[in-house]
């Protein structure tokens, strides 16, 4: 797999932030850290794809992860994409939500090969071609952990995502703030 220098903002700007810092209570190590994500492109097919490292530092087993994904171009602006382009009846957006089941143990690592992969037009001679190549403008993404479900029934809401979808979603951005989220840390004060 070649990368291609995708510096993927996690989720939010200071203004949002869900880290772990700034007076939030001390957990104790308890959070899940969004530690990477790149843009690849798989060494078979030279599709794209966004490939994400999620990294659980709580003590449950986390069992599924819901993740809000956005892109953008080499210059910060937004990208409206077909995000399920295997969905014929699917219109292009801004944003998409990802819903994955995962086992992540205590301190295990998300990890795969693989990712979100992207329609690409040029290399995908056997399909439709949709919309005006967005996705193969794609340079930076933003990625935000939603929502985290745990083996024993409890989820984790982000508190912060709304405010972030209405910061981020559709919205140009300096490329520099684009560049400098890694990692980002979520901290799970409490899951119900």
């Amino acid at each position: 797999m070649k990368a291609m220098g995708l510096v993927v903002s996690l989720c939010v700007a200071a203004a949002f932030c869900t880290g772990c810092a700034g007076g939030q209570e001390d957990t104790a190590g308890q959070t899940i850290v969004l530690e990477n994500v790149t843009l690849m492109e798989y060494a078979d097919t030279g599709l794209p794809y966004f490939h994400d490292i999620l990294k659980n530092n709580t003590e449950k087993t986390v069992t599924a992860v819901e993740t809000a994904m956005l892109a953008y171009d080499a210059e910060g602006q937004p990208l409206e994409i077909y995000w399920d382009f295997m969905d014929s009846s699917a219109e292009p957006k801004y944003g998409h939500l990802r819903f994955e089941d995962v086992e992540l143990s205590p301190g295990g690592v998300k990890d795969e090969d693989g990712g979100w992969t992207l329609y690409d037009g040029e290399k995908m001679e056997d399909w439709p071609v949709r919309g005006d190549g967005g996705a193969n403008k794609a340079e930076y993404g933003l990625f935000c952990v939603k929502r985290v479900e745990f083996d024993d029934g409890t989820a984790w809401e982000n508190p912060d995502y709304a405010d972030w979808r209405e910061e981020y979603q559709g919205k140009a951005q300096a490329v520099a703030s684009l560049q400098e989220y890694y990692p980002k840390e979520y901290c799970i004060l409490s899951a119900e």
